[in-house]
């Protein structure tokens, strides 16, 4: 009985390690460098009323972190609007937001990080890249998705402050099992209850061997609304200076 207990704890944690591994490398295939992206941002309520936002989006690796900086150009209601992140491998992020409104740069904190950005289905949390040493993994077997053979991984906050931060409770991940990229998300609530669904459709390969998904749509599944991300533009050697990735720099 010993035997087996012990077996089961070790099959265990040998697939929660593989588990890991698996979204380590994906990371790697997914994570854009320096970057600049341009996208339209759809949003959809449950009626079909339609609401459109123009975006840039910059990426770059400093030597601590991933930077991200968002730029709204349309429509004029949220033009200049610019969220800041920082995505540190060791700790939280950090997000800052500019309204043009008010003229002021202001620091998202932790309880805003799970809510909806800019009107969108998808939130502040999710234009973060995901901290892997803030979850547990665990490999739920072999699914198929759209004819294509994917790792079922679960990915499960550590902490019930990382849970309420994020707005959900776990996900379950569609993994490419060749390309190790990701086609689906099932993002949970608190409560357990399926609440978003997130597709990564029409993936292009970078000319540094990255795959970037230039469709991305959340589904609600609670109020029957979605958004869609769609990219038009990528250029995957931008040179954008370290000063613009400053929150200081956001409302010039």
């Amino acid at each position: 009985m010993k035997l087996i207990t012990f077996l089961l704890i070790l099959s265990t944690t040998l697939s929660a390690q593989t588990a890991t591994e698996l979204m380590h490398k994906s990371q790697q295939q997914t994570i854009a460098g320096n970057s600049e992206m341009q996208s339209t941002i759809r949003i959809l309520d449950n009626k079909g009323n339609l609401r459109v936002r123009e975006i840039i989006t910059y990426t770059r690796e400093a030597s601590d972190c991933s930077q991200l900086l968002i730029r709204f150009t349309a429509p004029a209601e949220v033009k200049g609007t610019s969220l800041l992140i920082y995505d540190y491998p060791d700790k939280t992020d950090q997000q800052w937001i500019y309204l043009p409104a008010t003229g002021k740069v202001r620091r998202i904190v932790s309880n805003e990080k799970g809510k909806n950005f800019m009107g969108s289905e998808f939130t502040n949390a999710d234009m973060s890249q995901l901290n892997l040493e803030e979850y547990d993994f665990e490999d739920l077997g072999t699914i198929q998705y759209k004819g294509i053979n994917c790792h079922k991984i679960q990915a499960s906050g550590r902490t019930k402050a990382l849970q309420s931060e994020q707005g959900y409770s776990r996900k379950i991940i569609y993994l490419d099992k060749i390309r190790l990229i990701p086609h689906k998300e099932e993002l949970f609530d608190r409560t357990n209850k399926a609440h978003r669904e997130l597709l990564y459709e029409d993936y292009k390969k970078t000319t540094d061997g990255k795959w970037v998904a230039w469709k991305m749509t959340m589904n609600n599944l609670q109020n029957g609304r979605k958004s869609e991300m769609i990219v038009s533009r990528f250029n995957n050697s931008s040179q954008a200076p370290a000063r613009q990735f400053s929150p200081t720099s956001l409302g010039k």
